[in-house]
């Protein structure tokens, strides 16, 4: 019972869990690809191809080259960046898939613990609900591997719950940009949890701004360089397909069939708040949280 209590259980646990869960991802096997759905190619594509230091490719798009600063994920990117050929596209997937969840298994686990003072072994299960939900394996399945990397959204959680002074913030604001630069959707999810939580933590938003709002300006101009939509400029519907809404809590639209995407991204960060709150008033409302969590999946 003592080990169950001690910081490095999660840990221990999260890695096994996670070869299973993402198996045979633990493999790396060159030659097998853990996914459904063809969006894992421009993400095998970009790590294979990318060069060092740069955001332009003149292998691809032949004569004209491919400009890379409108990018799904400038995290992938970096860490391509970072590989200098050690792994190969596949494997650094399949390293994506198992020690994704993990981190972010730890990070919710910390954020429960440290933050909102939910005892051990019990802070165990919001990393297990966070790390390793449903929505997690649609992104595996779809091939959003740079998505199974966030651990920065329960860091900032616990950085805003928790409080601090500016050097708090200056750790809360690169957790926000982290996300943002990890998935524009990502992003948005930050900047809501910011906005809700933003008179709790007070005295730390100035140290978040510091670094958020270049950290943004910087993102918003990548985005202006990859250049304008000209004649394909797609319409309110298709940027519905596929996108997040408030539809997705409630019933699958019609993007799960049409493109083989997620509901809405941030439901398994749902779960995990509601583990959260469970236990935050010292209350055991277990039916009321199994239920709620039968009624997301």
């Amino acid at each position: 019972m003592q080990f169950l209590k001690k910081a490095t259980f999660p840990l221990v646990s999260y890695l096994l869990i996670s070869a299973f869960y993402s198996w045979p991802a633990i493999r790396l096997d060159p030659g097998l690809l853990v996914t459904r759905h063809f969006d894992l190619y421009p993400s095998l594509w970009l790590f294979e191809a990318s060069p060092s230091y740069k955001l332009f490719w003149s292998g691809s798009a032949w004569p004209y080259g491919e400009s890379l600063f409108r990018v799904d994920s400038y995290v992938w990117l970096v860490l391509s960046w970072l590989n200098h050929g050690l792994f190969s596209g596949v494997q650094a997937a399949d390293l994506m898939l198992w020690l994704g969840p993990v981190a972010n298994g730890v990070a919710a686990e910390w954020c429960s613990h440290r933050s909102f003072g939910i005892e051990r072994p019990y802070s165990w299960f919001a990393g297990l609900i966070y790390g390793f939900s449903g929505i997690a394996s649609v992104a595996m399945l779809e091939g959003h591997v740079y998505y199974l990397l966030n651990p920065w959204l329960p860091l900032l959680l616990g950085l805003l719950w928790k409080g601090g002074g500016w050097k708090e913030g200056l750790v809360a604001g690169l957790c926000w940009s982290l996300c943002l630069f990890t998935s524009a959707y990502l992003g948005i999810c930050g900047a809501l949890l910011v906005g809700a939580l933003a008179w709790r933590a007070r005295r730390l938003l100035l140290g978040l701004f510091a670094v958020s709002l270049p950290a943004g300006l910087y993102y918003v101009w990548l985005f202006l360089m990859g250049g304008g939509w000209k004649d394909n400029a797609p319409t309110t519907g298709a940027f519905q397909t596929g996108g997040s809404s408030l539809a997705g809590f409630l019933y699958g639209p019609e993007s799960v069939d049409l493109g083989g995407h997620s509901l809405v991204t941030p439901l398994c960060f749902f779960g995990f708040w509601l583990w959260i709150q469970s236990f935050s008033k010292k209350e055991l409302r277990g039916l009321w949280l199994v239920s709620a969590l039968l009624l997301v999946a």
